[in-house]
């Protein structure tokens, strides 16, 4: 019997490659949006393909679901806008790595690198700074980067990093799990003072949860010692004020900001215009359908043979 599929993303492309991905006789695809979608068809679906954040307000009414796959990394939606729990979720892992990773070091060397300097000084037909040319330039082995949260992202960051020679290390919860050999030091959550205070450039990747919300708001970027601050993980581990805080007294030289406890980011924010913050809109890495096919097609292929599906979503953790 084929297995019923909703889809309600509005990535677009993805029903097209999804259908594409998937033998007819195996799935039944039925295409809608979030506001559109029948009370029949979201009442009766089994599997459904969305964006967690929009169908968040809708899941206590797809009363026979069973699964759900996420088009995001994160679909911690589903735990802090609905109470519905009766399906198991499943995220969107292993892709994003290489774009964060991207991300990341191209902010690192347009910092190391003075580049929107040289950008400045091309405009006005300077030559260098005042006609004197920069030679004030760090080299990439002599900076710690500081991964906080080690998943397969931060993983990969780590990989990235290293490959330029930067030295890397890490914070997380579990020391004694796994990393990349390219990590050279493993520091503990209660030791994450100290890991600030040992990075020249620190990489938030955390998820949002209990533990997480609010980690490094109430003073603690003040233990940073003139490091830039990278945020691609969630918006409300660190508030807008102790960022601030942070800059003005010289614990952050810079801030790297894609992510914000409220999106998008309010044009009274004085984010915006503060010289040693880069705002960006919440897009380090693109959504690329044939990332969601990849995982739906094997995680579907699990579930019609009763397999256990990957990056299943623990709602007691929250990520």
């Amino acid at each position: 019997m084929a297995t019923r599929v909703l889809i309600l993303s509005e990535i677009r492309g993805l029903a097209e490659k999804l259908e594409a991905a998937c033998s007819p006789g195996e799935v039944e695809f039925v295409r809608s949006t979030v506001n559109d979608v029948s009370e029949q068809d979201l009442a009766t679906a089994e599997v459904i393909v969305a964006e967690p954040t929009t169908f968040a307000d809708r899941a206590v009414d797809a009363t026979s679901l069973k699964w759900f796959q996420s088009t995001y990394a994160g679909p911690d939606a589903l735990l802090t806008k609905s109470s519905a729990r009766h399906y198991t979720a499943t995220r969107l892992a292993g892709v994003y790595g290489p774009g964060m990773a991207e991300y990341v070091m191209l902010h690192v060397l347009a910092l190391e690198r003075r580049y929107l300097e040289h950008v400045e000084w091309q405009r006005v037909k300077s030559w260098g700074e005042g006609g004197k040319i920069p030679q004030d330039y760090r080299r990439l082995q002599n900076l710690t980067l500081g991964v906080l949260g080690l998943g397969d992202i931060g993983s990969e960051v780590a990989k990235r990093a290293a490959a330029f020679g930067i030295r890397v290390v890490a914070c997380k919860r579990d020391v004694l799990a796994g990393c990349p050999e390219c990590v050279s030091e493993v520091f503990g959550a209660d030791r994450l003072p100290e890991f600030l205070r040992a990075v020249d450039y620190c990489v938030n990747i955390l998820p949002s949860t209990a533990s997480t919300r609010g980690l490094l708001s109430g003073g603690a970027l003040l233990e940073c010692r003139d490091a830039v601050f990278i945020n691609i993980g969630r918006g409300d581990v660190c508030d807008e004020a102790s960022v601030l805080e942070a800059l003005e007294a010289g614990s952050l030289r810079h801030a790297v900001l894609d992510v914000f406890p409220t999106e998008p980011l309010p044009q009274s924010s004085p984010l915006w215009e503060h010289p040693r913050v880069t705002v960006t809109p919440h897009n380090a890495t693109p959504y690329f359908p044939e990332d969601v096919v990849g995982v739906f097609a094997e995680n579907l292929r699990r579930y019609r043979s009763g397999e256990p599906l990957m990056h299943v979503f623990d709602w007691e953790k929250g990520y």
